[in-house]
C-alpha cells in the first residue's frame, strides 16, 4: 500500500468517525498491535546467545588475567587466584620535607640526622592588611595600624 492510499483511508476513517486526522492517529498508536518504536541506543544483536559473565568492570589487576571458567581473576605467573593486597596508609605528608630532616615511622614525625625531633616553627599572627602602605606611612606591629613616618 503507498503512502498516498494509507493516508487517504486515515482520512477516510478520521471522517466517518467525526474527528480530526490528529485523533485518528492517535487512536491507532494507542492500538496494543501497532508497533512502537525501540527507545534508546540498538542492543547488540548477539545479546541473547550471550551467556551471562560476571567479570566486573574495568582494567583487569596489574600481572592478572580473567578466567571464565572460575569467574575470577587468576595471577599470570602462577596460576593461582589474584587477592588485591591492602594499602597501609601512612601518615607522612605531602610535599618537599624541611630542610636537613628526614621522615621516621617510628617517631611519626620528621627528625634530624643527629636524632632529635623537628618541630615546625609557628609564624606570629600579624594583624598587618595585604597590600601597598599608604604613601607616607609604614605599619606598627604594636599598634597595630599604620604610622606615619
Amino acid at each position: 500500500m503507498s503512502f498516498n492510499t494509507a493516508f487517504n483511508a486515515l482520512a477516510e476513517y478520521a471522517k466517518e468517525q467525526g474527528m480530526t486526522l490528529v485523533d485518528a492517529l492517535g487512536s491507532i498508536k494507542q492500538h496494543q498491535d501497532f508497533p512502537k518504536a525501540n527507545r534508546g541506543r540498538p542492543r547488540k544483536a548477539n545479546k541473547e546467545n550471550v551467556s551471562p559473565n560476571n567479570r566486573p568492570k574495568g582494567r583487569p589487576p596489574k600481572d592478572a588475567e580473567w578466567s571464565d571458567e572460575d569467574e575470577k581473576y587468576i595471577n599470570k605467573s602462577d596460576g593461582t587466584e589474584y587477592i588485591k593486597e591492602e594499602k597501609t596508609t601512612s601518615t607522612k605528608p605531602r610535599g618537599k620535607p624541611p630542610k636537613d630532616t628526614e621522615w621516621s615511622d617510628e617517631e611519626d614525625g620528621y627528625i634530624y640526622p643527629d636524632g632529635s625531633k623537628y618541630n615546625k616553627v609557628e609564624k606570629p599572627i600579624s594583624t598587618k592588611p595585604r597590600g601597598r602602605p599608604p604613601n607616607g606611612t609604614e605599619w606598627s606591629e604594636e599598634l597595630g595600624s599604620y604610622v606615619n613616618k
